[in-house]
């Protein structure tokens, strides 16, 4: 079969390997749909903070089983499937409670184990789900980033609260769609990016905040009269920290703030000392439960969490080094890029 490994630094390649043989408990699946994640972008720049090449990225995938393990009973042969990338070690609390997230010894398909960038792939019986019929395979490749959106919102709490999510990618389209399914009473979005508020908009109808016309803080002075008015903060940016650095400044007294973004090592945070003056409650959200995809299958199959729009661009697997270069030569303005294994 293929794969495409991100052997170091700056440079991937398509390699032919054997079939992967599941192994007990395990099963194949033959990839249709693989999502480009910011991780994996990051991580082909060695800019990512938990990623080391080489490495075969992809952890937003869907296909179908080919072959079962032996003991794998509640699976079949043909079953279109997403898998929940979370390999725990089984024995600790966390595990044996479905909160993979918090094992210390985790690792995850496509960072820290062989990802989706390749025609099969065997994973644990416990990380399938099966796609409603109404899924696509595409849409089945984007429930793992849907399901970040979805846990950092319920992380924060957002029933009867005025939220602001600042970063309208993929996961600040979800988290924004994932608070209205939550009850949240007034949402806004904020980003530096027009087109990217225009499909915010589109997909909700929420006020939108362009942070290259404004500040957050004017913006948040427009939109809800005032951070006085503002329950909850969403940081879906990550990166150098200017996001939640512009956060912690606008929030008032007692506010909430969700951090999804995934921020790099050795940030500097000015006005950190708000933190404990202005008694905010910061909450880190890391990936997901098994619930939560559980919840957004759901949330798609009813169309209360949409996909529409989101997918920008499309590459075959052997593709993926060029999809790079573009990326690299910044030839290429996405939001979701989607990978066609099959």
């Amino acid at each position: 079969m293929r794969q495409i490994q991100l052997v170091e630094e700056g440079r991937v390649e398509c390699q032919e390997v054997d079939l992967p043989v599941p192994k007990e408990k395990e099963v194949l699946i033959r990839i249709n749909n693989v999502g480009v994640c910011g991780t994996d972008i990051s991580a082909y720049h060695g800019m990512h903070p938990y990623i080391r090449p080489p490495i075969v990225l992809g952890h937003e995938f869907s296909g179908t089983i080919t072959a079962l393990g032996d003991k794998v009973k509640s699976l079949r042969q043909g079953m279109r499937v997403t898998v929940l990338p979370h390999l725990g070690c089984g024995e600790c609390v966390p595990c044996k409670e479905r909160r993979y997230n918090h094992c210390e010894k985790l690792k995850c398909i496509g960072c820290q184990s062989p990802g989706a960038f390749a025609q099969y792939l065997a994973v644990p019986d416990y990380t399938v789900f099966q796609l409603p019929g109404s899924i696509s395979f595409e849409q089945g490749a984007m429930v793992e980033p849907a399901s970040v959106g979805y846990h950092g919102m319920m992380k924060g709490m957002p029933r009867g609260s005025n939220v602001v999510i600042v970063g309208a990618g993929p996961i600040g389209i979800f988290a924004l769609q994932a608070a209205r399914t939550l009850g949240a009473k007034k949402v806004a979005i904020a980003d530096i990016k027009a087109e990217r508020l225009s499909l915010a908009k589109a997909l909700t109808e929420f006020p939108v905040m362009n942070l290259a016309e404004a500040t957050l803080d004017d913006a948040v002075d427009r939109v809800f009269g005032g951070s006085k008015n503002v329950d909850l903060y969403c940081d879906c940016v990550g990166g150098d920290g200017r996001a939640i650095e512009s956060i912690i400044r606008t929030a008032r007294r007692g506010s909430r703030i969700v951090c999804i973004g995934i921020l790099r090592k050795e940030n500097e945070i000015p006005h950190l000392p708000d933190i404990v003056e202005h008694e905010l409650a910061i909450t880190g959200s890391s990936m997901y439960v098994p619930k939560d995809f559980s919840d957004v299958l759901t949330l798609m199959s009813k169309g209360m969490i949409s996909t529409k729009g989101l997918i920008t661009h499309r590459f075959r697997l052997e593709e993926i080094p060029e999809m790079y270069r573009k990326i690299e030569s910044n030839q290429m303005p996405y939001l979701k890029i989607m990978i066609d294994v099959e």
